[in-house]
């Protein structure tokens, strides 16, 4: 298998998602065998009153790790859709940078199922956390 680097991770992002996603200046701060942890930096932009970060930045940086991490398994772009995410917000990232840890837990022929962690700075504790389901291509 093909290494996935940062850089191919990155060419990707700037080719294949929409620009409102990669307007979260995400960058990629390690990539494994099917892991990758993404930090979306605090932008007053992403945030609602209170400096608390929005939802729907989080569901974003969600879903872009868990794909990215995807695609850490494979070692090259896979089309792939996301079926179904389930979320749990437990607390506010509020004027942080969120740093979100995406991992595969399984993934078949035609379904990969992940989770996605974020949390406020490198060390802070658990705000958010999902699981998703995938569909991957046929053939």
């Amino acid at each position: 298998m093909t290494e996935f680097t940062r850089d191919a991770a990155e060419k990707i992002l700037n080719e294949n998602f929409a620009p409102w996603v990669r307007a979260l200046d995400m960058r990629f701060e390690r990539i494994g065998d099917g892991e990758v942890v993404m930090v979306a930096p605090f932008a007053e932009a992403l945030v609602r009153q209170g400096g608390i970060m929005s939802g729907q930045a989080m569901m974003c940086l969600a879903d872009t790790a868990m794909v990215f991490a995807l695609l850490a398994r494979a070692g090259s772009f896979v089309p792939c859709a996301s079926v179904d995410i389930h979320s749990t917000f437990m607390r506010p990232v509020a004027n942080a940078d969120m740093h979100c840890h995406a991992q595969v837990i399984r993934a078949g022929k035609s379904m990969a199922f992940l989770n996605a962690s974020i949390t406020a700075g490198a060390d802070g504790p658990l705000a958010f956390q999902a699981v998703g389901t995938y569909a991957l291509p046929q053939g």
